[in-house]
């Protein structure tokens, strides 16, 4: 059969092939072209999203707090206090910083809220977690406690120092460790609002050091908490040293046993094992009431409560000792933290023996010499200083008794610690010296007088042992040798700028060691004090703090009243050394100036009259001269003077010198020369110069500064210059008044200027001084024989160019010397040397002040004139027709100068017409202004024409009118 037609079949020539069978794909691969995009998977997330506002007319959040004090997370005080309890670290530490912030930005809500602020933030004293107490703290040092004074405090402390005795007592370890930096901080602030718990404090420390606290753990807190420690008792013993005669009631124990929930269940003593230390403590205090003179008696006060609650510290601190010492006492290379901590366990104890003994004082009303650097005789009440010293032997015996058999067997074992056989970095050494200078402070205190040791041997052998060591110690120490040499080391040395410190703390106690040892001692001790003294600085501490020791060893009221144990050689050598200290001070140390010239006054108030002391007190004046002034003579100048320290130091330093003059027995010229050079010179205020005359006077009326001396010195402050009779021969010039007393030149405005810039503060300081010198020579004697004895003087005096200031005081001294004149006879008025000078010297006096037309005080200037017209119409009449003599007619009218005196005089005769105190001399003087008008009407017709002679024609008109008013002249009498 043919096939249909356009199809044709071919054969293949094989068999066909069969389909696979599809096996099941768990993934399908998708082929996809080159920059098709890829479609998402089927789990993918579509992050699609749309927005859109929402339009409100007002935030309400943002709209409370506008006008808010808010933090830089705009959140205000109270959300942060109120976050400061939340139970998360994180926000209680941000919640603090926040506070922070806004106390920084917004000061003022600290002191509007400060007892919210306090009450809700106290209880982070005791937080759980160490960064938030830190935060805490911080906050309180930068923020909190500046910005609040101590009188807003005062509530707020009690809950406060009822937090820090809940952490102080708290049973996780860290948590009391951390409540000292708060204490520290407390104290640093208000001390006197802290010092009140003391009580407590004392036994919190106790618990803290003793077993199961701190010392059986690390280092670093053992040395932490007794940094606290001392921080704390310097305080203390700051308050004990300062605080008033009389002692209130402590009963803050029983309120802070009250302020938190927690309480100790050991002994007041610390640990159980201090309760026998505790008893031991009673029965010393019972059988033997004299040994314990800080007993309450039944008063219940802070002295016996500081006793009792801190004694059994003592014994915690040498447990502490025991723990470091082994690593550092006997050892090549001592562990510094230990070495540390040991030497903060000696000032600890050495400080609650300090306190010890001013809490005994201050109930005998007195007070410690280690309290006070530089200061008075303290004695109140009826106690005298004898009956302190007495009772404070007692309580160092008392001390000694009790505690040196601890001392001796940890502080003494290794006492003095020697420098290593090998190289030990400074710090180290340092860390030592202070060890050693810890041991021998501590020791000293307890030292007393062989008599109070009793007869036992055993005692004696104590007493010799531990004296001893110390004192040979002590004498080593003063020279330099802080850490002395061993038989394979030599001693080491300080550095002196390192060595004051400790220095000065060990001159404080040698007054208390005089009485205590033999006299072999007392030499040596003494011989290293004098060379502490003359080799450190005039201008260092340890400077003050011999000057200190002096002063309890040479004056006998702080010494208890008896003789000084210092011998003569001694306190001479130091008396010879404070005038050059007090020029080497100059004026840029007025501290240590004040302490050396207090110094100086007290030797000289203690000591007995007629004594080699005093007699040597008084050989220092030509010592003291260079420290007032000096004069030396050059070939250009002549005489001139460098004036000394004494000018520039402050008020208070100048009267401190003023006055040791009172206790001088006799004065030399070359010193009243110097002082009085110092008191005309315009940098001393004019009450140190009016001091200076009263001491002086005072010591002329005991009889120790002879009359020509005294009478010297006051006309030397009157003439403003050394005079003669002083030894000087040049001249001075005081105040800043150019006017001369007998005017030669023309006086031209410059000149008025010129004295009234410069002539008013001196002319006021003139004056005064005047008034006080007339005061003292009223005083002397005899004013008629005064005045002949100062007559020549002063003749001598008033006939120098001087100026107006110092012819005013000469001429008050005349006034208040002379008598009045009754019987109208020169004679009996004045004395020879003056009756013919004076009335030509009052008349020129008259017409310089009436030429300065800027003198304010013109009456006050003329007064004295006018009293010597007063009192004697003989004298008046003379100074009357000395003014006439100036109104003759000449050649000289042609001048303006001339036409000016003839003013001044004319103005001059005016105001004395018009004077109703001189009534009765004017009327013996009639004929005299007659001669005056007729004189000065011829001159007024020979006058010039110029304003000055115009002045001249209504002068003589208003003269005439007043004679005429005086004397009743009718116009057919008036002159012609």
């Amino acid at each position: 059969m043919a096939p249909a037609s356009g199809s044709v079949q071919k054969k293949t020539g094989g068999c066909k092939k069969k389909k696979k069978s599809v096996v099941g794909i768990d993934f399908k691969r998708v082929k996809s072209k080159v920059g098709r995009k890829l479609p998402p998977a089927r789990n993918s997330t579509s992050v699609d999203f749309k927005s859109k506002a929402i339009v409100l007319s007002s935030q309400t959040v943002v709209s409370e707090k506008e006008g808010l004090a808010v933090s830089n997370r705009r959140q205000t005080l109270k959300e942060l206090l109120g976050q400061t309890t939340h139970y998360s670290e994180r926000v209680r530490r941000e919640a603090l910083m926040g506070l922070k912030d806004l106390f920084l930005h917004f000061p003022e809500e600290l002191p509007m809220h400060a007892m919210a602020i306090i009450e809700k933030l106290s209880p982070r004293i005791t937080d759980s977690d160490r960064s938030v107490r830190q935060t805490f703290l911080l906050l309180l040092r930068s923020s909190i406690l500046p910005g609040l004074p101590q009188v807003m405090m005062g509530p707020l402390v009690p809950g406060l120092m009822a937090h820090v005795s809940s952490a102080m007592t708290h049973l996780v370890l860290d948590i009391r460790t951390s409540a000292c930096s708060f204490l520290d901080l407390l104290v640093h602030h208000y001390p006197a609002l802290v010092l009140p718990f003391s009580s407590q404090i004392v036994q919190h420390y106790t618990d803290l050091l003793g077993k199961g606290g701190v010392s059986a753990l690390s280092m670093a807190q053992l040395g932490s908490v007794l940094s606290s420690l001392v921080n704390f008792l310097a305080a203390l013993h700051s308050s004990l040293a300062t605080q008033p005669v009389e002692t209130k009631k402590d009963d803050t124990g029983d309120k802070l046993q009250a302020l938190h929930g927690y309480r100790s269940v050991t002994r007041p003593g610390g640990a159980h094992h201090h309760s026998l230390y505790r008893n031991q403590l009673e029965a010393v205090l019972k059988p033997e009431p004299s040994l314990d003179p800080c007993s309450t008696n039944g008063t219940g006060s802070r002295v016996g409560r500081i006793k009792v609650v801190a004694a059994p510290l003592v014994p915690v601190l040498l447990e502490c000792w025991a723990e470091c010492s082994p690593t550092v006492c006997g050892v090549l290379v001592p562990d510094t933290g230990k070495l540390s901590c040991m030497t903060t366990i000696t000032r600890a104890v050495s400080l609650l023996f300090q306190a010890f003994i001013l809490d005994s004082s201050s109930s005998s009303s007195s007070q410690h010499f280690g309290g006070r650097h530089m200061g008075g005789i303290v004695v109140h009440g009826g106690s005298t200083v004898s009956d302190v010293k007495q009772e404070e032997q007692e309580l160092r015996l008392w001390m000694r008794q009790l505690f040196l058999p601890g001392l001796q067997r940890h502080f003494m074992a290794f006492f003095p610690i020697t420098a290593s056989s090998i190289w030990l970095p400074v710090e180290v050494e340092e860390e030592l010296i202070a060890l050693n200078v810890g041991i021998c402070e501590v020791m000293l205190q307890l030292i007393v007088p062989p008599p109070s040791l009793g007869n036992e041997k055993n005692i004696k052998n104590d007493q010799h042992h531990v004296t001893l060591a110390t004192l040979e110690y002590f004498e080593s120490a003063l020279y330099g040798m802080m850490l002395p040499s061993s038989e394979l080391s030599a001693g080491s040395s300080i550095n002196k700028s390192l060595a004051e410190r400790h220095t000065k703390l060990l001159v404080s106690f040698i007054p208390n060691l005089l009485p205590c040892v033999s006299q072999d001692w007392v030499a040596r001790l003494l011989q290293a004090f004098t060379q502490v003294f003359v080799s450190t600085k005039a201008h260092s501490p340890t400077k003050l703090a011999c000057l200190a020791a002096m002063a309890d060893m040479l004056l006998p009221q702080r010494s208890g009243g008896g003789k000084s144990e210092v011998p003569l050689g001694f306190q001479k050598q130091w008396m010879q050394c404070l005038p050059h200290l007090l020029w080497e001070l100059k004026h840029t140390h007025p501290t240590v100036s004040q302490a050396v010239l207090q110094m100086l006054l007290q030797i000289g108030r203690s000591a007995p009259n007629g004594s080699v002391l005093a007699g040597e007190f008084s050989a220092l004046q030509q010592q003291l001269i260079p420290f007032f002034c000096t004069f030396f003579t050059s070939t250009k100048n002549g005489v001139k003077c460098i004036y000394g320290p004494f000018s520039k130091l402050p008020r208070n330093c100048q009267e401190l010198a003023i006055d040791m003059f009172f206790f001088f027995t006799n004065f030399s010229r070359v010193f009243l020369k110097a002082v009085a050079h110092c008191c005309l010179s315009a940098e001393i205020s004019v009450e140190v110069t009016i001091r200076a005359v009263e001491v002086l006077h005072s010591v002329f009326i005991r009889g120790s500064l002879g009359l020509p001396e005294h009478l010297s010195f006051l006309l030397t402050l009157l003439s403003g210059h050394i005079s003669a009779q002083a030894g000087a021969s040049h001249a001075v010039v005081i105040g800043g008044s150019t006017e001369l007393l007998l005017p030669t030149k023309e006086v031209t405005s410059k000149d008025i200027n010129l004295l009234e810039s410069l002539g008013e503060e001196s002319r006021r300081r003139q004056m005064v001084v005047a008034g006080v010198v007339c005061a003292c020579l009223v005083q002397v004697g005899n004013k008629k024989l005064v005045l002949q004895l100062l007559g020549p003087t002063i003749h001598q005096e008033l006939g120098r160019c001087t100026t107006v200031e110092v012819a005013h005081s000469f001429l008050r001294v005349i006034s208040v010397l002379s008598l009045t004149d009754r019987k109208n006879n020169s004679s009996s008025f004045l004395p020879d040397n003056l009756r013919e000078m004076l009335p030509q010297c009052v008349c020129n006096f008259l017409i310089s002040v009436a030429l300065v037309d800027s003198v304010q005080s013109k009456t006050t200037l003329c007064r004295p004139c006018l009293v010597l017209i007063s009192k004697s119409p003989s004298f008046g009449k003379a100074v009357l027709n000395c003014l006439n003599s100036l109104l003759h007619p000449g050649p000289q009218l042609a001048t303006s100068a001339a036409v000016k005196r003839m003013c001044a005089s004319v103005q001059t005769i005016l105001d004395i017409c018009k004077q109703e105190t001189l009534v009765s001399t004017l009327s013996t003087c009639e004929e005299t202004l007659r001669a005056i008008l007729h004189t000065l009407k011829k001159s007024v017709e020979l006058g010039v024409e110029s304003e000055e002679g115009s002045k001249l024609r209504t002068l003589c008109n208003q003269l005439e009118s007043t004679a005429a008013a005086l004397y009743g002249w009718q116009v057919e009498n008036m002159p012609p």
